[in-house]
């Protein structure tokens, strides 16, 4: 959000399920509905990072702060708005039906503290084994680390799947 946009992903990043946009919420009147129109697109319950700086509270308005909140943001045009210079960072999760967004890191930085934005989140736990797989134990996680996860798989994904207990069905066409 904001100034005139940054560079585009780097080369090499994963084509999907990641997207990518980019909205000009200085200079564009229509950068809001944009935002909102593409916050529509996002699948519920996605987990999506957001980040402005410079002047992104220039064109944002009503509906560009409604799609953020659609996402988790807590800034409201009215109570909590951006402001000129301030730098911004959330890793929220698209709400489910008209519910709203939550916040699983936001970070604001002010103009007057020099605009600078720290976000801390923590990785969920590896998923926990298979049930076929009794016994089973999870890769234990690694020290909290900012912004990054860096989580081993877990060791059970490996394993081989379950032995069949009866033959598979075969289905042909006469």
């Amino acid at each position: 959000l904001g100034g005139r946009g940054g560079p585009p992903p780097p080369a090499g990043a994963p084509a999907t399920p990641l997207r990518y946009a980019r909205f000009d919420t200085y200079g564009d009147e229509d950068a809001a509905a944009a935002l909102a129109s593409w916050v529509a697109l996002v699948d519920e319950a996605s987990d999506v990072l957001v980040t402005s700086c410079d002047a992104a509270h220039a064109e944002l308005g009503e509906v560009g702060y409604a799609a953020l909140q659609a996402l988790g943001s807590t800034l409201c045009e009215d109570t909590k708005p951006l402001e000129l210079r301030d730098g911004y960072a959330l890793i929220g999760r698209k709400g489910t039906g008209a519910a709203t967004g939550v916040a699983l890191a936001e970070g604001l930085g002010r103009r007057a503290d020099g605009g600078n934005v720290t976000l801390r989140w923590e990785c969920p736990p590896p998923p926990a084994p298979p049930p076929w797989m009794p016994g089973a134990v999870p890769s234990p996680p690694p020290p909290p680390s900012p912004l990054a996860c860096h989580h081993p798989p877990p060791t059970w994904l490996a394993a081989p799947p379950p032995p069949a207990t009866a033959p598979l069905a075969t289905h042909c066409r006469a």
